[in-house]
């Protein structure tokens, strides 16, 4: 198993980029809900055309609902993606396993694992978790792109 098959790569590419787009989305939704603190993005009251003031909607809560939104779509990405990898790094580890002891203690070997470990990696990393302060701030979980970016559907050469 030197790669993927064709339904495990295509897999990876699925929920790769549905892990890449809900962090995306996560950091879109942090970055609005933390520019709400600024004047700038507190809505005012506003007048309509009979002149009645229309209330501001709560535009910290709106925002703090869209990080909310945006956190249980990047969770479910991630969850899929490391359940994935763990199941994938299962099977690697097993025809890892099956090999020579040689062929695991040679170049082959060495290249394999590294591969192996980038699946792990992803595998073992954390359930996110929102760090929200007590005067609302809000704060990005663990990023672990970088991670995710090392799988790939073959091994190094």
């Amino acid at each position: 198993m030197n790669k993927l098959n064709r339904k495990d790569a295509d897999r990876l590419d699925t929920l790769r980029d549905a892990f890449t787009t809900t962090w995306e989305a996560l950091d879109s939704a942090v970055s609005a809900h933390t520019d709400a603190d600024s004047d700038e993005g507190i809505a005012l009251d506003t007048v309509d055309t009979t002149g009645a003031v229309e209330p501001a909607t709560d535009t910290k809560a709106t925002l703090r609902a869209a990080v909310d939104v945006a956190f249980a779509a990047y969770v479910t990405a991630h969850n899929d993606l490391r359940e994935f990898c763990s199941d994938l790094r299962e099977t690697m580890g097993s025809y890892f396993e099956e090999k020579s002891e040689r062929w695991q203690e040679g170049a082959g070997g060495e290249r394999y694992h590294v591969w192996m470990d980038k699946f792990e990696a992803v595998a073992e990393s954390a359930t996110p978790e929102l760090d929200v302060s007590e005067d609302g701030v809000v704060d990005m979980p663990e990023d672990i792109t970088s991670d995710v970016d090392e799988l790939s559907s073959e091994q190094d050469d």
